[in-house]
This record gives structure tokens, C-alpha cells and sequence, in this order.
């Protein structure tokens, strides 16, 4: 199963449940200025974030971050870094390779029955 796959279970779940959920871009590129008819490189985004977020509806309205990978995919280092960071600050952030995984924990923290 691709990556893509895990994506789309995930979010037409996240959907189907009325769950507030967006896709985190990081955009490196380089862009011709309309003027100066210059190359400029844009970058936007923070290195290893999470591909998705999502807000809990548990009244919390804490901010979820969700990495998707295909089953066995492994996280790059910068993915690595930004769930420590996430960690040590007690943000949520779940891996998801499968989504029962992303079942599971919705069920454990009330979201779904």
C-alpha cells in the first residue's frame, strides 16, 4: 500500500467524523518575479513538520499532529526532530502507517465510539 492510500483512508475518516483536519505544506520552489524578471527562492514551512493537523473535539481544542507513512515507512531525521520537539512540549502527535491506528486513537481519546 502507498502512502497515498493511508492519506485518503485517513482523511476521508477524519471527514466522515466532522473532524477539522488540513494538510501542513512545506514549499521549497523558485519563483520568477514579475518585475525584475529575477529568480527568487521561496521557502515556506518547517522542516519535518507533520504532513497533517487535525483539532481535537474533546473541548480541548488542542491541535493534533499527524505524520502518514506507508506500512513500514520510516520517519526522515527532521521528522524524528519536530515529534521530539512535539513531545517536550506536550503537543499531541501520532504516526500512522494504518489507519486503525488513527481509529484507535480517536476511540481512546473520545472523539469516536
Amino acid at each position: 500500500m502507498k502512502e497515498s492510500a493511508v492519506v485518503k483512508q485517513c482523511c476521508d475518516l477524519l471527514k466522515a467524523y466532522k473532524i477539522i483536519h488540513w494538510r501542513n505544506s512545506v514549499l521549497n520552489g523558485h519563483f520568477r518575479g514579475w518585475k525584475q524578471k529575477k529568480w527568487y527562492v521561496v521557502k515556506t514551512g518547517i522542516k519535518g513538520i507533520a504532513d497533517w493537523s487535525f483539532i481535537m473535539t474533546d473541548g480541548s481544542g488542542r491541535t493534533v499532529f499527524m505524520e502518514t507513512k506507508k506500512p513500514k515507512g520510516k520517519q526522515r531525521d527532521s521528522q524524528i526532530e519536530f515529534e521530539t520537539d512535539c513531545i517536550k512540549l506536550n503537543v499531541p502527535y501520532i504516526l500512522i502507517d494504518d489507519v486503525n491506528d488513527l481509529i484507535e486513537y480517536l476511540k481512546i481519546y473520545g472523539m469516536i465510539k
